[in-house]
């Protein structure tokens, strides 16, 4: 495995993250807050299981076949900043600061 293959595995281990996180988050907001911005919430929603489903399938096709180009390293990257950008347009539209998995987790631990 190539420098370049082993970072484009985590890139998609982090996109598989960014989407799961996006779907955890998706059921955490009231329905006051979807409603704020229905479309920008659907959009999030799409995009966080496209997200998911990219991270798997290019962490499977990386560990089967390896990289198949070194564009394909910059679209894990460039899909990441996408997902990145729909959460904050998210949460502004929601009207929220910060993820609420985040106030999910603190309230457990502490």
């Amino acid at each position: 495995m190539t420098a370049l293959e082993a970072g484009a595995t985590v890139m998609a281990g982090l996109l598989l993250a960014q989407g799961l996180l996006g779907v955890a988050e998706q059921r955490l907001y009231t329905d006051a807050q979807r409603a704020g911005s229905p479309l920008v919430v659907r959009l999030n929603l799409f995009g966080s299981l496209l997200a998911v489903g990219i991270g798997v399938l290019a962490a499977a096709w990386i560990r089967r076949r390896g990289l198949p180009s070194p564009w394909h390293f910059l679209l894990l990257n460039v899909w990441l900043l996408l997902t990145v950008f729909l959460r904050i347009a998210t949460y502004r539209a929601t009207g929220v600061s910060h993820s609420p998995v985040i106030d999910r987790v603190a309230a457990r631990l502490f």
